[in-house]
Parts: C-alpha cells; sequence; structure tokens
C-alpha cells in the first residue's frame, strides 16, 4: 500500500494494537507507560505512514500488510 509502512516502529505497532483493541489513548498510554500525547503523535505517525485518515483506517491497512496480529 505504502512505501512506509513497513518502516513502523515497534511503538507504533503497539499504539495500533491497542487501537484495534478498542482502547482509548488513555489506556494505551497506561498500557505502554507513555504520556497521552506521546500515544496520539505515534499513533498519527503510524496514519501518515500508511496514508489512512483515520485510526480505524490505519488499523485496517495494518492488518491488511500483516503489520499486526489479529
Amino acid at each position: 500500500l505504502v512505501q512506509g509502512a513497513a518502516a513502523l516502529t515497534w511503538h507504533e505497532r503497539d499504539c495500533l494494537a491497542g487501537v484495534a483493541r478498542g482502547a482509548s489513548s488513555e489506556e494505551i498510554a497506561r498500557q505502554l507507560e507513555l504520556s497521552i500525547p506521546t500515544v496520539n503523535d505515534t499513533i498519527e505517525a503510524a496514519m501518515r505512514k500508511l496514508a489512512a485518515t483515520s485510526r480505524g483506517e490505519a488499523v485496517a491497512k495494518a492488518l491488511v500488510l500483516d503489520l499486526l496480529e489479529g
């Protein structure tokens, strides 16, 4: 899909996995021991790499590309 998609960092993958589970940014931040702004920035970075306009679209593309387990 997108050239930079394979270059998702482990933080980006972990945050997207949280989104896929339906977790809020606050829940993801708590689980990964990150700040909420860091989680949001990380998800936005993943969305840019995946050329996604929403969190849901980013998760769907990451799943299609086999970047997330699920």
